[in-house]
Parts: structure tokens; C-alpha cells; sequence
């Protein structure tokens, strides 16, 4: 049997004895596995007992079992998910007939997740568990923190021996329930819990037709929808498309097989060469499904794209195909549809991939309101294996996305019915509540929050230093907030970046403020309010009730960073909070720029370090604002770039010119730290543009000299560190770039007298 694992004590010892209990044993997993395989499942087998009793299992298994996957994947806490996807042929595509997981040491469930998904209908999946609960929390304890899948979430000083058992033991209460698993104890004293045989039976009928299929062949319901939308996109043999075909479904639904088949009838349709269709996904091997199901010649007529690509160069295209496009950067995705609204887009609706859910929240809204006739279709069959496979629906429980949790209690459609003398407030760590309260908190965190994934399920069961804050009508669930309770941290230099304590060690980059690292912080990450309680007042005074709870009182100040909207710049300027950093990058995923904000902190160090940040960063804004225009992308809307210049220019706090309010030494320090490499440009980019103003003429030489004609010339910043970042140095035919102009400048600043260089830089 192949072993993948870097761990050496799951290699298989070929000398072991066929036991009347492994015997035993072979014949459970062989009645449950065949009955599995008849009906297109996938098995699910637990085997609860000592390493050698489960090696020599699975090798009795491998040597006696006609048809048993000799292909089989471990799968231990040394498997993360980059040596997962390289180790299994680097395709989300591709199908493993065998799978073992391996959690004597905890596990991390989106290397789970991906792993079973490549699982064929008829493979195995075998769950090794050992017998003590305890050794599962020993073994943890122990792991290397570098290696434990949650060691690159905790902030510091938390480590892997610091997390709670909390996942880890409901994980093996499900894994190892009869309802989920085939479970074989090495203990023959207990009972060996196979699961229902009703189920098989009944699935046993299903008629031939409506069974996944090998090879190319359809099911009926990809044919159904192929028909449809083939349909949709024909009309006088000519591409009639003027909004986006949107193809969903979960996990394992043949999306891609259905986006090859549509290709081929349509080039079949069109017999001109000069027909365009584009194949377009974030990795090539996202749509190599597509590709393998046309046929040569139409392979040939059909042009793969990486989307940068496709966005630089701006082909002419009749049709563009997007799969898996929730991997994409929503406002890469949302430049591909502008551009090529005729285009069809496929991808998983939720799921382990942790970009689901911006497909629900960000695609669907943008798609109405931008083309109303856009067309949906759905996948419902599994392809790779047949419904109501267990396996998925454990692996759907494990990674949280089919959290069982109590509906009775159904939300009021009418909010203006809500009775605010109902409502109950909380707030606590995750373990202080049940299972059933932790899955509400995480369905409406996900409900809420597209970049919600499994591993946050994980993390929030897990993590020592989690608060949250919770709003309950009865038994219902209808507001959370998510808070990391960080700090004290020790200085060790402003170039360590320790893990976590996001807000204070940005702060710390950019201001040289070391007096931050003394407090203690509450992070907030997430806040939601359920759907119809939304617009009331309620997140407001979640936020209060979070800070004034006498669990925070030793809380020096209050932290928050999140994508900039007006909407949320607003809300927490309302809560008390601060602006005290604006990203100049936006977020891959969201497109939106970096905002932190802060409450004016208790301790008296501390406030003069804050009132040093605010009054800088009111300084710098008005540079920010006019060199990096970082609300301008695509994805703020002309109303909410009016929304922010209106809040820019009228609240008082953010006046123009306000350098004269920043000491000559703090100044002169920031230069200093810039040119040292101690502060990034876009921290003083405002600071240099006056330094400049102010430089004598005769001081410069070529090719900082040039500057001077464009400035002549009336040229603002701006426009003038672009002109002189694309000169060619003497040196070199190449332009200078962002990083020749900022070696210049921090080489005038080092060879310069500090006196002369700031002695115009008056208060």
C-alpha cells in the first residue's frame, strides 16, 4: 500500500497474523464497503484502536479484499494544503480511490475537506483514531506549533498546547458515530457499529438513468440543463447573450464536464474559425475538467486564459467562460464580466474553499443590479459519487457548512415587531457555550461575512483568547460579534513581526510607537446581526455592551480593521472609534482598502502614542488621498466615492495642510526612520512631498534635477514622482521605478546634513 506520509509509523509491516478478529473485522468492512459500491457511495470506515492494530487492518484489507484501493493518501498533521494539492497532482479535478486520515494528532479540515472531495463514488475513506479520547489532546499538545493547522492562526504568545480540545472531541464523537462511519473497535468488547442498510437498499432503486456516469456520458439533469442553456445562448445560430449565464451547485456536481459539453455543441454550431470562446479560471487545472471533455478540434478552436492575462491584453471574444470563478478577486471577476458580458460563470455556491460565500453576497446583488436579465442554473446531483453519500454530509458537519443546529425558533420576517425588552445579552468565551450555541455563532458569521471558512469553525471551538459578544431573542441567535483579545507584546525591534496583534504592529511599522506594545486590546474581526433585525440600532449597542461588559475592564482600547466603506466608516465612527491607518493596496479578495481604527486607549502612555498616530495620519491623508486615490478602485461605485469625499472634506478633524500641527522633531525623526528603512513610503509620502517643496534647486543633480523642470511646468506630486520614476538612469537604459525614485530620496536623506535638510521645516 503507497504511504504518502512523512510520518514514519504509518508504514505498513507486511508480517502480521490474520487474527479471528481482523478476520472479523475484513468481513465488516467488506459487506458495508461492496453494499457502498453498488450504489455509487463512498465508504466511511472509523477504526478505533492502537497503531498496529490499525496498519495491520488496512494491510489485511489491501492483500484480502478483491478490488480494495491499493492508491491510498495519509493524510496526518504534516499535510497542509499547498503539499496536498502539489501531492495530488496539483488538480481539484483529479480522484483518489483510497483516503486515510489520521487524527491522532488533530487535523486540519480543509485539507480534509479538499482530500474527500476527490473521492469517488465506490472509494474509501478510513478515519484512525485511538482509543483514549485523551491521547487525541496529548498528541496535540505535543504537535510542533509549526505544524499544527491552527498554529499560523493563533496570535501570539498562544501555541498549539494552548488550544482547547473543544473541535477535536466533537470531531471524534461524529466520526465515530454509527450514523456517519462504519466504526471497528480494536477492542472486542465493545460493539462494532455498522451503518443503516436501509440506506443502500432504498438508493439500490434508483433507475440506471439518473446514476453518475464514467467517462463522458451526462446525467439527466446535466443534459437537462446543457439543453437549457445551450438554448439561452442560440437564436438564429447567433450568440444572443448580453448578460451572464451563472452555472452553481456544490462540490462534486460536474460543472465543469457540463462547461465542456456546452463548448462542444456550440463550436459543433459554429463552423467559422473566427468563432471565439475563451477558457478562463484563477489555476489552469480549475478548468482542465472542461478541457478534457472537448473533443481535439474543438480544443484547438478553444484558448485558455489566465484572468491578468485576459484582463491586459483584452482579446475579442464571443464568449468567456469563468470556472470556479469565486476564486477569483471579486473585482478581477467583476472587470471580466464588465468587459465580456457574454460570458458564462461557474462555481461552487459555498464550501471549503472559503469563497463561496462572496459568490452569494457580493455576485448575485452586483448581477442584479447591474444586468437584471441575468440566468441562473444549478447542479444538484453529485457526478463523482451518488446523493446522500455519508461521507459528505460528515465532511459537511466536520467543516461546518451543514451545522446542525435548533430552527425552532424562526426569525420574524416584520422587524418592526421586534421587542427589544426580549432580547438577552452575552458575552463570553466560545467555550462557555453549548455546540448548538457556537454553530448559530458561525451560520450567521458566515451568513454575514463572504471570506467565513471552515478553519474559522475550527479556530472558534479551539482558540484560547476569543470573546464573543451575543444578542439572543429566546433560544434565537440574532447578533454576534467576534473579538481577539490581544497585548501586552515585548518590543523586539521594529523589523519582528510576531503573529497576530494585527492594529498595534502596523501602528508600530508606521509610527515607530513602541508604547502600543505595553497595552491590552479587543480586536473586534466580526460583527453581524441576523437579516431581519438588520437597520435597528442593534449593532451599535452590541458594540457598546462589548466594551462597557466588566469582563473587558483591564482593556486598554478597542481595535477594529476592515475593508473601507463609507457605510462601515460611519458605523464605527458612531461606536467611538478613530481613524488611525488607511491601506494604499487593496485586498485581493474584496478590493477594498485596509481601514483600522481605534478608541482613545486609557493609560496615559498609551493616549499620547494615539494622539501622535491620529494627528499624523491627519496630516498624511491629504497625500494618501491625491497620490494613491486608494478609494478609486473599481469596486467603490461613484456613490460611495462621493460618500467619501464628503466625509473626507467636511469633518473637521481632516483639514488640509495640517503639517504645521506635527512637531519640527517628529518630522525630522520620520525622515530619518524612512531613509533608515524603519517607515514605509506611503507612512511619510505627505512629510517628503514638503520636504521637497522646500529643497533649494542648486542641492539637486541629475537625475533628481528633472524634477525641477516639471515642477516649473506646474506639475503636481504626483504626476511628477511618476515622470521621474520612469526615467532611465545613466547607468541603465531602465526606467527607475517605484524603488530607484525611494533609493534616491533615502540616499539624499542619508548624505545630507539632517540640520540643512530640515531646518525649512518650521513649526
Amino acid at each position: 500500500m503507497p504511504n504518502n506520509s512523512t510520518d514514519s509509523s504509518t508504514a505498513v509491516n507486511e508480517n502480521f497474523a490474520l487474527t479471528a478478529a481482523i478476520n472479523r473485522a475484513l468481513t465488516q468492512i467488506e459487506s458495508y464497503w461492496f453494499t457502498q459500491r453498488q450504489v455509487h457511495q463512498r465508504s466511511s470506515i472509523t477504526l478505533v484502536g492502537s497503531r498496529s492494530w490499525q496498519t495491520a487492518l488496512l494491510n489485511a484489507a489491501t492483500n484480502n479484499l478483491a478490488g480494495w484501493p491499493s492508491d491510498i493518501y495519509w493524510l496526518n498533521q504534516h499535510t497542509n494544503r499547498q503539499s496536498l494539492r502539489h501531492q495530488l497532482g496539483q488538480t481539484l479535478s483529479a480522484e483518489q480511490a483510497g483516503l486515510v486520515v489520521d487524527l491522532n494528532s488533530g487535523i486540519d479540515i480543509e485539507s480534509v475537506a479538499i482530500a474527500t472531495g476527490l473521492l469517488a463514488g465506490g472509494g474509501v475513506c478510513c478515519w484512525l483514531m485511538p482509543a483514549e479520547p485523551s491521547a487525541i489532546t496529548q498528541a496535540t499538545q505535543a504537535t510542533p506549533t509549526s505544524t499544527h493547522p491552527l498554529a499560523n492562526l493563533l496570535s501570539f504568545p498562544w501555541q498549539a498546547q494552548d488550544l482547547f480540545p473543544t473541535f477535536d472531541n466533537w470531531g471524534r464523537d461524529l466520526v465515530s458515530h454509527p450514523q456517519h462511519s462504519l466504526v471497528i473497535y480494536e477492542d472486542t468488547t465493545q460493539l462494532a457499529y455498522p451503518l443503516p442498510t436501509s440506506q443502500p437498499a432504498q438508493n439500490a432503486t434508483l433507475s440506471k438513468s439518473s446514476l453518475p456516469h464514467s467517462g463522458s456520458a451526462l446525467t439527466e439533469e446535466q443534459t437537462l440543463l446543457l439543453t437549457q442553456m445551450f438554448e439561452k445562448l442560440q437564436h438564429n445560430t447567433q450568440i444572443n447573450l448580453s448578460a451572464p449565464l451563472v452555472l452553481s451547485g456544490e462540490r462534486g456536481r460536474g460543472k465543469s464536464t457540463l462547461l465542456g459539453h456546452l463548448i462542444n455543441q456550440l463550436l459543433a454550431q459554429q463552423n467559422h474559425k473566427d468563432y471565439a470562446i475563451a477558457l478562463c479560471s484563477a489555476r489552469p487545472d480549475q478548468h482542465q475538467q472542461a478541457w478534457l471533455a472537448l473533443t481535439s478540434p474543438h480544443q484547438a478552436r478553444v484558448k485558455r486564459w489566465a484572468p491578468d492575462a485576459l484582463i491586459n491584453e483584452q482579446p475579442r471574444l464571443d464568449l468567456l467562460i469563468i470556472d470556479e470563478a469565486a476564486y477569483l478577486p471579486w473585482p478581477q471577476l467583476q472587470t471580466l464580466i464588465g468587459r465580456y458580458p457574454a460570458c458564462i460563470i461557474s462555481s461552487t455556491e459555498s464550501g471549503y474553499e472559503g469563497s463561496g460565500q462572496a459568490w452569494q453576497q457580493h455576485l448575485r446583488p452586483w448581477l442584479n443590479h447591474h444586468y437584471p436579465n441575468w440566468q441562473g442554473y444549478q447542479l444538484t446531483q453529485p457526478l463523482r459519487w451518488q446523493a446522500n453519500d455519508p461521507l459528505e454530509h460528515l465532511v459537511g458537519l466536520l467543516s461546518g457548512h451543514t451545522l446542525e443546529i435548533n430552527q425552532s425558533a424562526r426569525p420574524n420576517p416584520d422587524w418592526a415587531k421586534l421587542d427589544l425588552n426580549r432580547l438577552s445579552w452575552q458575552c463570553a468565551s466560545p467555550q462557555a457555550l453549548s455546540h448548538a450555541q457556537r454553530a448559530q455563532v458561525f451560520v450567521l458569521l458566515t451568513d454575514s461575512h463572504y471570506q467565513t471558512r471552515p478553519r474559522d469553525w475550527q479556530l472558534l471551538c479551539s482558540a484560547p483568547n476569543l470573546q464573543l459578544g451575543l444578542i439572543w431573542l429566546g433560544e434565537e441567535l440574532i447578533g454576534a460579534l467576534w473579538a481577539i483579545l490581544e497585548g501586552p507584546l515585548p518590543d523586539w525591534g521594529p523589523h519582528r513581526r510576531l503573529q497576530g496583534h494585527l492594529v498595534t504592529q502596523k501602528l508600530r511599522q508606521h509610527h515607530q510607537t513602541p508604547e502600543l506594545y505595553s497595552g491590552r486590546y479587543g480586536r473586534c474581526t466580526r460583527i453581524a446581526i441576523a437579516k431581519p433585525y438588520r437597520h435597528q440600532g442593534l449593532g451599535k449597542q452590541l458594540v457598546a455592551y462589548w466594551q462597557s461588559h466588566p469582563a473587558n475592564s483591564a482593556i486598554d482600547s478597542f481595535t477594529v480593521s476592515f475593508g473601507a466603506t463609507p457605510t462601515l466608516w460611519r458605523f464605527w465612527s458612531e461606536c467611538g472609534f478613530h481613524t488611525l491607518h488607511l491601506g494604499v493596496q487593496p485586498d485581493a479578495a474584496s478590493g477594498r482598502c485596509n481601514l483600522m481604527m481605534m478608541t482613545p486607549p486609557k493609560a496615559t502612555n498609551l493616549a499620547q502614542a494615539y494622539q501622535q498616530i491620529q494627528d499624523w495620519f491627519k496630516a498624511q491623508w491629504p497625500a494618501l488621498q491625491h497620490e494613491y486615490h486608494p478609494l478609486s478602485h473599481d469596486l467603490v461605485s461613484d456613490a460611495e466615492q462621493q460618500a467619501w469625499q464628503s466625509i473626507w472634506q467636511t469633518h473637521p478633524d481632516w483639514q488640509i495642510h495640517p503639517w504645521q500641527q506635527i512637531s519640527n522633531s517628529q518630522r525630522q525623526l520620520a525622515l530619518q526612520d524612512y531613509a533608515q528603512g524603519l517607515r514605509p513610503y506611503e507612512a511619510i509620502s505627505g512629510l517628503l512631498i514638503d520636504w521637497f517643496k522646500q529643497q533649494p534647486t542648486a542641492k539637486w543633480q541629475w537625475p533628481e534635477a528633472a524634477l525641477w523642470q516639471w515642477k516649473g511646468q506646474g506639475w503636481d506630486w504626483s504626476r511628477t514622482r511618476q515622470a521621474w520614476s520612469q526615467q532611465p538612469s545613466q547607468a541603465h537604459p531602465q526606467p527607475l521605478g517605484r524603488k530607484g525614485l525611494e533609493g534616491l530620496l533615502k540616499t539624499r536623506l542619508l548624505t545630507s546634513n539632517s540640520n540643512k535638510l530640515t531646518d525649512r521645516l518650521t513649526d
